[in-house]
Protein backbone atom coordinates (compact mmCIF):
# COMPACT_ATOMS: atom_id res chain seq x y z
CA UNK A 1 0.00 0.00 0.00
CA UNK A 2 1.16 3.51 -0.86
CA UNK A 3 0.69 6.04 1.91
CA UNK A 4 -0.05 9.66 1.02
CA UNK A 5 1.21 12.67 2.99
CA UNK A 6 -0.19 16.17 2.47
CA UNK A 7 1.32 19.40 3.84
CA UNK A 8 -0.37 22.75 3.14
CA UNK A 9 -0.56 25.72 5.51
CA UNK A 10 -3.82 27.12 4.12
CA UNK A 11 -6.72 25.24 5.77
CA UNK A 12 -9.04 25.68 2.80
CA UNK A 13 -6.38 24.47 0.34
CA UNK A 14 -5.46 21.59 2.66
CA UNK A 15 -9.06 20.36 2.76
CA UNK A 16 -9.38 20.77 -1.01
CA UNK A 17 -6.23 18.76 -1.76
CA UNK A 18 -7.15 16.06 0.77
CA UNK A 19 -10.62 15.63 -0.73
CA UNK A 20 -9.16 15.50 -4.25
CA UNK A 21 -6.71 12.79 -3.19
CA UNK A 22 -9.39 10.73 -1.41
CA UNK A 23 -11.70 11.04 -4.42
CA UNK A 24 -8.96 9.82 -6.78
CA UNK A 25 -8.20 6.84 -4.54
CA UNK A 26 -11.88 5.90 -4.38
CA UNK A 27 -12.66 6.48 -8.07
CA UNK A 28 -9.61 4.61 -9.35
CA UNK A 29 -9.88 1.90 -6.66
CA UNK A 30 -6.24 2.25 -5.67
CA UNK A 31 -4.41 0.53 -2.82
CA UNK A 32 -3.56 3.79 -1.09
CA UNK A 33 -4.59 5.85 1.92
CA UNK A 34 -4.05 9.35 3.27
CA UNK A 35 -1.67 8.75 6.15
CA UNK A 36 -1.57 12.36 7.34
CA UNK A 37 -2.91 15.72 6.17
CA UNK A 38 -1.36 18.60 8.10
CA UNK A 39 -0.20 22.22 8.00
CA UNK A 40 2.80 21.32 10.20
CA UNK A 41 5.87 20.08 8.25
CA UNK A 42 7.43 18.70 11.42
CA UNK A 43 4.38 16.51 12.06
CA UNK A 44 4.81 15.13 8.53
CA UNK A 45 8.50 14.44 9.16
CA UNK A 46 7.81 12.71 12.48
CA UNK A 47 5.31 10.31 10.88
CA UNK A 48 7.51 9.66 7.82
CA UNK A 49 10.38 8.83 10.16
CA UNK A 50 8.29 6.03 11.70
CA UNK A 51 7.13 4.62 8.35
CA UNK A 52 8.68 2.12 5.97
CA UNK A 53 8.51 2.07 2.21
CA UNK A 54 7.83 4.74 -0.38
CA UNK A 55 4.98 7.24 -0.11
CA UNK A 56 3.42 10.03 -2.16
CA UNK A 57 3.90 13.57 -0.86
CA UNK A 58 1.81 16.59 -1.86
CA UNK A 59 3.70 19.58 -0.49
CA UNK A 60 3.00 23.30 -0.62
CA UNK A 61 6.21 25.18 -1.49
CA UNK A 62 5.51 28.12 0.81
CA UNK A 63 4.72 27.00 4.34
CA UNK A 64 4.18 29.29 7.30
CA UNK A 65 6.81 27.43 9.30
CA UNK A 66 10.56 27.34 10.04
CA UNK A 67 11.10 25.31 6.86
CA UNK A 68 9.46 25.58 3.47
CA UNK A 69 8.10 22.76 1.30
CA UNK A 70 11.35 22.22 -0.59
CA UNK A 71 13.36 21.93 2.63
CA UNK A 72 10.68 19.56 3.92
CA UNK A 73 11.08 17.46 0.77
CA UNK A 74 14.86 17.42 1.24
CA UNK A 75 14.39 16.09 4.79
CA UNK A 76 11.85 13.52 3.61
CA UNK A 77 14.50 12.18 1.22
CA UNK A 78 16.57 11.11 4.26
CA UNK A 79 13.82 8.68 5.21
CA UNK A 80 12.20 7.91 1.88
CA UNK A 81 14.67 8.20 -1.02
CA UNK A 82 12.28 6.44 -3.40
CA UNK A 83 9.11 8.39 -2.53
CA UNK A 84 7.07 10.43 -5.00
CA UNK A 85 7.13 14.17 -4.25
CA UNK A 86 4.62 16.55 -5.84
CA UNK A 87 4.77 20.29 -5.19
CA UNK A 88 1.48 22.18 -5.13
CA UNK A 89 2.32 25.85 -5.60
CA UNK A 90 1.47 29.25 -7.02
CA UNK A 91 5.16 29.79 -7.78
CA UNK A 92 6.40 27.48 -10.55
CA UNK A 93 9.46 29.69 -10.95
CA UNK A 94 10.83 28.24 -7.69
CA UNK A 95 11.19 24.82 -9.31
CA UNK A 96 14.94 25.41 -9.76
CA UNK A 97 15.32 25.00 -5.97
CA UNK A 98 14.43 21.32 -6.29
CA UNK A 99 17.69 20.83 -8.17
CA UNK A 100 19.61 22.70 -5.48
CA UNK A 101 18.15 20.49 -2.76
CA UNK A 102 18.20 17.31 -4.93
CA UNK A 103 14.63 16.31 -4.14
CA UNK A 104 13.73 14.87 -7.60
CA UNK A 105 10.09 15.98 -7.77
CA UNK A 106 7.63 13.80 -9.64
CA UNK A 107 5.56 16.82 -10.71
CA UNK A 108 4.40 20.38 -10.01
CA UNK A 109 0.76 21.28 -9.67
CA UNK A 110 -0.14 24.92 -10.05
CA UNK A 111 -2.93 26.02 -7.72
CA UNK A 112 -5.90 26.96 -9.85
CA UNK A 113 -9.58 26.18 -10.21
CA UNK A 114 -10.88 23.15 -8.34
CA UNK A 115 -11.56 21.06 -11.44
CA UNK A 116 -8.01 21.52 -12.76
CA UNK A 117 -6.55 20.82 -9.32
CA UNK A 118 -8.60 17.64 -8.92
CA UNK A 119 -7.65 16.35 -12.36
CA UNK A 120 -3.97 17.15 -11.92
CA UNK A 121 -3.89 15.44 -8.54
CA UNK A 122 -5.61 12.38 -10.04
CA UNK A 123 -3.04 12.23 -12.85
CA UNK A 124 -0.14 12.51 -10.38
CA UNK A 125 -1.53 9.71 -8.23
CA UNK A 126 -2.02 7.43 -11.25
CA UNK A 127 1.49 8.23 -12.48
CA UNK A 128 3.02 7.49 -9.08
CA UNK A 129 1.02 4.26 -8.81
CA UNK A 130 2.20 3.14 -12.27
CA UNK A 131 5.84 3.84 -11.39
CA UNK A 132 5.45 2.11 -8.02
CA UNK A 133 3.99 -1.07 -9.56
CA UNK A 134 6.65 -1.09 -12.27
CA UNK A 135 9.42 -0.62 -9.73
CA UNK A 136 7.95 -3.30 -7.48
CA UNK A 137 8.21 -5.88 -10.24
CA UNK A 138 11.84 -5.17 -10.98
CA UNK A 139 13.21 -3.75 -7.78
CA UNK A 140 15.47 -5.27 -5.19
CA UNK A 141 14.06 -6.00 -1.78
CA UNK A 142 15.36 -3.79 1.00
CA UNK A 143 15.70 -4.04 4.76
CA UNK A 144 15.06 -0.72 6.53
CA UNK A 145 17.29 0.05 9.51
CA UNK A 146 17.00 3.25 11.51
CA UNK A 147 20.43 4.62 12.41
CA UNK A 148 20.36 7.90 14.29
CA UNK A 149 18.28 10.36 12.27
CA UNK A 150 18.45 8.34 9.05
CA UNK A 151 16.73 5.23 7.74
CA UNK A 152 19.11 3.05 5.73
CA UNK A 153 17.79 0.98 2.81
CA UNK A 154 19.91 -2.18 2.61
CA UNK A 155 19.39 -4.58 -0.34
CA UNK A 156 18.60 -8.12 0.86
CA UNK A 157 21.27 -9.63 -1.37
CA UNK A 158 23.99 -7.56 0.31
CA UNK A 159 23.12 -8.83 3.80
CA UNK A 160 25.26 -11.77 4.95
CA UNK A 161 23.77 -12.17 8.42
CA UNK A 162 22.19 -10.46 11.43
CA UNK A 163 23.69 -10.85 14.89
CA UNK A 164 22.61 -9.79 18.36
CA UNK A 165 24.95 -7.00 19.48
CA UNK A 166 26.78 -6.89 22.78
CA UNK A 167 25.02 -3.56 23.29
CA UNK A 168 21.60 -4.23 24.87
CA UNK A 169 18.58 -4.03 22.52
CA UNK A 170 20.77 -3.65 19.44
CA UNK A 171 21.46 -5.82 16.40
CA UNK A 172 24.40 -5.90 13.98
CA UNK A 173 23.92 -6.32 10.23
CA UNK A 174 26.93 -7.75 8.43
CA UNK A 175 26.80 -6.82 4.74
CA UNK A 176 29.13 -7.18 1.79
CA UNK A 177 30.26 -3.58 2.27
CA UNK A 178 29.99 -2.72 5.94
CA UNK A 179 28.72 -3.52 9.41
CA UNK A 180 25.75 -1.58 10.82
CA UNK A 181 24.42 -1.45 14.39
CA UNK A 182 20.84 -0.40 15.11
CA UNK A 183 18.07 -0.88 17.67
CA UNK A 184 16.11 -4.06 17.03
CA UNK A 185 15.35 -7.64 18.04
CA UNK A 186 16.23 -10.80 16.10
CA UNK A 187 12.76 -12.29 16.68
CA UNK A 188 11.05 -9.26 15.14
CA UNK A 189 13.54 -8.80 12.29
CA UNK A 190 13.08 -12.31 10.93
CA UNK A 191 9.40 -11.54 10.21
CA UNK A 192 10.44 -8.71 7.88
CA UNK A 193 12.61 -10.92 5.67
CA UNK A 194 11.93 -13.35 2.83
CA UNK A 195 12.68 -17.07 2.56
CA UNK A 196 16.37 -16.62 1.70
CA UNK A 197 16.93 -15.81 5.38
CA UNK A 198 17.05 -18.40 8.16
CA UNK A 199 17.12 -17.99 11.93
CA UNK A 200 19.77 -20.54 12.85
CA UNK A 201 20.13 -19.47 16.47
CA UNK A 202 18.46 -17.11 18.92
CA UNK A 203 21.29 -14.68 18.17
CA UNK A 204 21.69 -15.13 14.40
CA UNK A 205 19.76 -14.82 11.15
CA UNK A 206 21.74 -15.90 8.10
CA UNK A 207 21.26 -15.28 4.39
CA UNK A 208 21.35 -18.79 2.87
CA UNK A 209 22.60 -17.35 -0.42
CA UNK A 210 25.89 -16.52 1.32
CA UNK A 211 26.54 -19.97 2.83
CA UNK A 212 29.86 -21.42 1.67
CA UNK A 213 29.93 -24.51 3.92
CA UNK A 214 28.10 -26.14 6.83
CA UNK A 215 29.79 -28.36 9.44
CA UNK A 216 27.04 -30.49 10.94
CA UNK A 217 29.29 -31.86 13.71
CA UNK A 218 30.34 -28.51 15.11
CA UNK A 219 27.08 -26.85 13.99
CA UNK A 220 29.06 -24.06 12.37
CA UNK A 221 27.77 -22.25 9.29
CA UNK A 222 30.50 -20.65 7.17
CA UNK A 223 29.44 -17.59 5.21
CA UNK A 224 31.05 -15.34 2.62
CA UNK A 225 33.67 -12.94 3.94
CA UNK A 226 35.11 -15.44 6.44
CA UNK A 227 32.04 -15.11 8.65
CA UNK A 228 31.00 -18.01 10.90
CA UNK A 229 27.72 -18.44 12.79
CA UNK A 230 26.77 -21.17 15.24
CA UNK A 231 23.45 -22.98 14.80
CA UNK A 232 21.29 -24.62 17.45
CA UNK A 233 20.78 -28.38 17.30
CA UNK A 234 17.22 -27.99 16.00
CA UNK A 235 18.14 -25.27 13.52
CA UNK A 236 21.04 -27.21 11.97
CA UNK A 237 18.62 -30.03 11.23
CA UNK A 238 16.02 -27.62 9.93
CA UNK A 239 18.55 -26.05 7.57
CA UNK A 240 18.73 -29.26 5.57
CA UNK A 241 14.94 -29.29 5.21
CA UNK A 242 14.95 -25.84 3.59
Amino acid sequence: MLKIYICEDDKKQLDMITKAVEKAILTEELDMKVEVSSSDPFEILHIVEQSNGPGIYFLDVELNAKIDGIELASNIRNYDPRGFIVFVTTHPELSYLTFKYKVEALDYIIKSENEDLNENIRKCILNANKKFISTKKDTKKFFYAKCGQKVLHIPFEEIIYFETSLTPHKVLIHTLKRRIEFYGHIGEIVRELDDRFYKCHKSYIINKDHISMVDKKTREIFLNGDNVCTASVRAIKGLYDQ
